[in-house]
């Protein structure tokens, strides 16, 4: 085989090499995507969460992208230790906390014990968006609501 024939072999080998390349790193990123590991840049997002709500919000009635990202961590591999990294955060808001819980009592309901308790401890009140209202309310029956319920019946009857 003359040179020239061996350097186009050579050159085919390399861009075969390359798409085969791209191909794994294409499919290791979808699949982190869903099933994988959270990312720092997920934890600290996570823990700017300033409303909790589930279900249908808004005017219009669609998920809030709080919990989408709720959804999404749910999802993942470490979902149960990303979880509780936030309940014990000192930068992570209350209703990040609360989204927290909620992963916690349908992954690992003994973990949800003990962040139950520390949710409680901290006290205080949380901004909750039900369909269109927000309002201000008690940490502590929003979490007594998460053990008796879960997150899945999202829909709390008022008190009135």
């Amino acid at each position: 085989m003359n040179y020239m024939g061996q350097n186009l072999r050579r050159k085919y080998f390399l861009i075969v090499v390359h798409v085969a390349i791209i191909m794994i790193l294409a499919s290791a990123s979808l699949a982190s995507a869903d099933g994988g590991t959270s990312s720092l840049g997920e934890q600290r997002k996570f823990e700017e969460i300033e409303t909790f709500s589930l279900g249908m919000v808004g005017f219009y009635g669609h998920v809030s992208n709080q919990e989408e990202l709720y959804r999404s961590i749910l999802k993942k591999r470490d979902s149960v230790s990303f979880f509780i990294r936030i309940v014990n955060s000192k930068t992570a808001t209350v209703e990040s906390k609360l989204y927290a819980a909620c992963g916690l009592r349908e992954k690992s309901p003994l973990a949800f014990d003990e962040a139950k308790i520390s949710i409680i401890k901290s006290g205080g009140m949380a901004s909750v968006l039900r369909a269109d209202i927000l309002k201000r309310e008690d940490v502590a029956e929003i979490i007594e609501f998460i053990d008796d319920h879960g997150c899945k019946s999202v829909y709390k009857k008022d008190k009135r």
